[in-house]
């Protein structure tokens, strides 16, 4: 997708649900096209893997160039040379479960789906069976399927994989994940924060910092934790330091003119979403503590942005071009105001007012605009991008105006149309982390590995999906975006170890894209699918700030 004079990003592709056996018997990958078109393509016979290339010649790999089975890798990669005929099958087909029965009726095997990735301890999870099936095997029991579906059950906590058979040869697995208690899951999670992870990263206020808000969180709805504040009160400080020689970049909002920037600015950054994630974590440490300190830097910051970032319910920043660009949608820039006016309602109505008025403007806006652009600057010979967290942040934002502020039917039902224009970027693998995932790829520059682009399953930002679909649920009852909303919090969920320890993706890609590397003697030549070798402890911990107020609440999980 983005070709130019492609006939347009609605008769493109984009690599949907890439999938590799454990065994690597079987792979496939589906590619969605807006306009219901999508294709299967998966080899027959013995296949080393698939490699997709990610055009970083015109935005930084936020392209899809081409896809490429191999018979054989590269002799770099040490998975030995055979003589080997390669035999591709492609067909056409309506949707995922079609091109998976196409692909099991093709090489007479079996295979296995869900519609809900996740099951606690103990407790069954129906599993639809495509192809002719003799049983599925799990966590050392055989089950027999039964029209077409088959219940498992799952002893321990992890990621647990179901195999089918077919007259004693493996098919193509599930792989679900097995929790033993939601609130545990998150106690866990913050205890395993680690510093040592936090070092690999540059620690700004919007990727690297939503332990902060997670950990604050916790303590507002299960009791307050010294060993969270021995790690918060430091971390607090630095966002409100007012020594300019003590500030840092990136996670300081500095109360004082610097530098040509006006007062609660980030410090030396000018990526608005650092500023916003950190008014996030203010009003957090406000509303959990009632210190004013943290009132006037987070009422700094957002009328900072007032004044100099926003015209007409755009925000606005000029950090790549120099140039006013859009930043409405990245990171959904509307939450911090919708918040912050509930918080202050009843304490200071002019600001509340003041906030809830530029969350209505952002929300008109949003409606209104009719594009989905991100902040990269994208060349002259690309389509324009229609970009995964454009499309989702926008549902989002007008769904949360609604939830919050004021219900209003048109921007419900726009919601409506762009979470389904969005779809073809909803993944399907069936595998947990993968499963409803939002389809991103360029973050593995930063995050997991470094070793980008690779598609980034479970990827922090898929929760702009999945709370768009919770609250399209809150506001509507639509039960299965309830659904929706739930698997696209266990792609986050099931990223973690039994210990906390979590990891900022899952990758299927066999080879990645090598990362800021300029010479192939510097990149790593290693295949190696699922979770990084690194541990995150930052943007991983974005799920729990959103599923405070949406999955945890209600008896929804």
């Amino acid at each position: 997708m983005g070709k130019k004079n492609g006939g347009g990003w609605q008769n493109q592709y984009l690599l949907n649900s890439p999938f590799s056996s454990q065994d690597n018997a079987f792979k496939y990958c589906y590619l969605t096209n807006p306009n219901g078109r999508n294709l299967m393509v998966f080899p027959k016979g013995s296949c080393g893997g698939w490699k997709c290339d990610y055009s970083s010649e015109y935005c930084l790999g936020h392209f899809f160039l081409e896809l490429e089975f191999l018979a054989n890798f590269d002799k770099a990669y040490h998975t030995g040379s055979r003589n080997r005929r390669l035999e591709l099958y492609l067909f056409e087909v309506g949707n995922f479960e079609a091109g998976l029965d196409k692909l099991c009726e093709t090489l007479n095997t079996c295979a296995l789906t869900y519609e809900k990735s996740f099951t606690k301890i103990g407790e069954t999870i129906r599993l639809t069976v495509h192809g002719n099936c003799d049983k599925v095997l799990c966590d050392g029991k055989a089950y027999e399927p039964q029209d077409g579906f088959v219940n498992v059950c799952a002893g321990k906590y992890r990621l647990t994989s179901a195999e089918p058979y077919l007259n004693g040869g493996k098919g193509l697995e599930a792989v679900f994940y097995a929790y033993d208690d939601i609130v545990s899951c998150y106690k866990r999670a913050m205890d395993s924060v680690s510093q040592e992870d936090l070092n690999f990263t540059d620690e700004n206020l919007c990727e690297h910092q939503c332990w902060e808000s997670a950990m604050l969180r916790y303590m507002a709805r299960y009791g307050q934790q010294k060993e969270y504040w021995d790690k918060l009160f430091p971390a607090l400080g630095i966002i409100t330091e007012e020594d300019e020689n003590k500030a840092i970049p990136r996670r300081t909002i500095f109360h004082k003119e610097h530098n040509g920037t006006p007062p609660y600015s980030i410090f030396e950054s000018g990526r608005i979403q650092e500023q916003l994630f950190g008014v996030t974590i203010l009003l957090d440490a406000y509303r959990l503590t009632g210190d004013e300190k943290y009132l006037k830097y987070l009422t700094g910051a957002l009328d900072c942005v007032l004044e100099h970032h926003f015209d007409h319910g755009m925000i606005y920043t000029n950090f790549l071009n120099g140039e006013k660009e859009d930043y409405t949608t990245v990171c959904c820039l509307i939450i911090p105001f919708v918040d912050a006016a509930l918080v202050l309602k009843d304490e200071n109505s002019a600001l509340a007012d003041k906030y809830r008025s530029a969350a209505k403007e952002i929300a008109e806006y949003l409606y209104r605009r009719k594009d989905f652009h991100t902040e990269a600057y994208v060349s002259d010979r690309t389509e324009a991008e229609m970009e995964d967290g454009s499309i989702s942040c926008s549902a989002l934002s007008l769904l949360y105006y609604c939830a919050k502020i004021e219900r209003k039917e048109k921007y419900i039902a726009r919601a409506k149309e762009i979470l389904d224009l969005h779809e073809p970027w909803v993944t399907q693998t069936p595998i947990a982390p993968c499963f409803c995932s939002s389809l991103r790829w360029w973050e593995t520059f930063w995050e997991g590995d470094g070793t980008g682009p690779s598609i980034c399953f479970g990827h922090a930002w898929t929760i702009w999906r999945a709370e768009a679909d919770y609250w399209y649920w809150y506001l509507t009852k639509e039960e299965r975006y309830r659904t929706k909303a739930l698997n696209g919090f266990m792609s986050n969920f099931s990223k973690a170890e039994a210990s906390g320890k979590t990891y900022a993706c899952y990758m299927l890609d066999y080879i990645p894209g090598g990362g800021f590397h300029t010479a192939c003697k510097n990149t790593v030549s290693e295949i190696r699918q699922g979770k990084p070798n690194r541990a995150d402890s930052g943007l991983s911990r974005y799920v729990w700030v959103r599923a405070h107020e949406t999955v945890l609440n209600g008896g929804c999980l």
